[in-house]
């Protein structure tokens, strides 16, 4: 039986091509090399960048997005309007003993 090296099997970052369609020819945006897109960390990702456009887009970059990558121009979105709303809505006196008993 043969041998694998550890990191054999290494994630690859499919392209418009391996999909079939070309949304890699977008105009006015980035290319994925310009600005270093590449695997993110739980602080920082495409899935909570405010350019992400799920399940699978970039306003700033063509291609393929994951959600788990990164790239240099992340800017972390704000709150959506449903969780500032509720920020804002009392729900009365005992709501915080209740989420600290968790």
């Amino acid at each position: 039986m043969a041998r694998m090296r550890v990191g054999a099997f290494k994630h690859r970052e499919p392209d418009a091509d391996d999909r079939g369609d070309h949304d890699a020819d977008e105009p006015g945006k980035r290319t994925k090399e310009s600005v270093n897109y590449s695997k993110g960390n739980a602080k920082e990702h495409c899935g909570i960048c405010k350019h992400f456009q799920p399940p699978w887009g970039c306003e700033k970059v063509a291609g393929h997005i994951v959600p788990a990558y990164w790239c240099r121009l992340f800017a972390k979105a704000g709150l959506s309007p449903v969780t500032k709303h509720l920020r804002g809505v009392n729900y009365g006196p005992n709501i915080s003993a209740l989420m600290k008993k968790k």
